[in-house]
């Protein structure tokens, strides 16, 4: 089990044997909170330790219209933006949100997961990258 989980393969069978699902919060003053709503397609990059650039786009460090000039972007099979070399894919559908102080809690069913064979995922903790 433990082979298998460094691996990835265990996780991608969960998600496709039984009803996997991902727990997330946006702040509602967020522009992207306008498109979170139950039914709506969520694509959810869990990035790699070589990702570091484009966290840093995705966090403001570049305008909006150019985020996606970061990293190796691909067109996933539910149309939405998925990084080629990502930790891991997720392909969801928002099962349900709620409201909770200045954010909202979205639960989204995982329709497809793709996990990367070599387990190195980027960590910020406490205002920097491990």
């Amino acid at each position: 089990m433990a082979d298998d989980v460094a691996s990835g393969h265990a996780l991608v069978e969960r998600a496709h044997s039984a009803a996997s699902a991902f727990c997330a919060s946006a702040n509602r003053m967020t522009s992207l909170h306008a498109l979170l709503v139950p039914t709506a397609p969520l694509s959810v990059n869990l990035l790699a330790r070589h990702h570091r650039a484009v966290s840093m786009a995705f966090g403001g460090g570049v305008p909006r219209d150019e985020r996606f000039k970061v990293g190796d972007w691909q067109e996933g099979a539910g149309g939405l933006p998925m990084l080629a070399d990502a930790q891991a894919n997720l392909e969801c559908v928002i099962d349900a949100m709620l409201a909770y102080g200045t954010h909202s809690i979205v639960i989204a069913r995982v329709i497809r997961a793709r996990v990367s064979d070599t387990v190195a995922p980027l960590i910020y903790q406490d205002g920097r990258y491990l």
